[in-house]
């Protein structure tokens, strides 16, 4: 099996060279010309009738993470400049104002955090609920920039930008290890 960036070019190229692949994962170049450059985006699955899924890669970073998700801001200090984010299941009890919260960090380490301020993002639905009106273009465009503000400039920097930290619910964490020792056990 081969994917990623697979084009009616390469896949010549391989018929040429020979090969032993005998399928082929071929998404935005299916339906877009390479004179037409399109974004590439990934619907990934991530639950199946309740039960959570994780796609497996040898790429870290194209590694899902499974089951229904929320995302946090969280702030540590200062209620308008924020630290970190923090994905968590979304049947977690989500963190909160003055109370510690534990982490997984991206290497690893678990760490403890009492956010000032905590903020759901992207709240527009759930369960086919809308539970906020969508922003026009204009109130968008003006919230983005509020909120790009706020944030740390050494990571909105156009170079050596620092990383904006991203971290796992402990929970989330331990879903993905089982995830990943049930799918290499079977």
């Amino acid at each position: 099996m081969a994917s990623n960036e697979i084009h009616e070019d390469l896949l010549h190229d391989l018929q040429k060279r020979g090969h032993e692949i005998n399928s082929f994962g071929i998404g935005t170049n299916l339906i877009t010309c390479v004179k037409q450059p399109a974004l590439g985006m990934v619907y990934k699955l991530v639950s199946i009738n309740g039960t959570p899924r994780l796609k497996l890669s040898e790429d870290i970073d194209k590694i899902t993470l499974p089951g229904l998700k929320s995302v946090y801001r969280i702030y540590l200090t200062d209620p308008q400049k924020p630290s970190f984010d923090i994905i968590a299941l979304r049947d977690e009890q989500q963190p909160e104002e003055g109370k510690a919260f534990e982490v997984i960090t991206k290497g690893k380490e678990k760490k403890s955090f009492t956010p000032v301020c905590v903020e759901l993002l992207n709240p527009l639905a759930f369960d086919g609920k809308m539970l906020i009106k969508p922003l026009g273009v204009k109130e968008g465009r003006e919230l983005i920039f509020n909120q790009l503000d706020n944030f740390d400039p050494s990571v909105i920097m156009k170079e050596n930008a620092k990383e904006y930290e991203v971290h796992y619910s402990v929970k989330l964490y331990k879903l993905v290890e089982d995830l990943i020792k049930s799918a290499k056990s079977e």
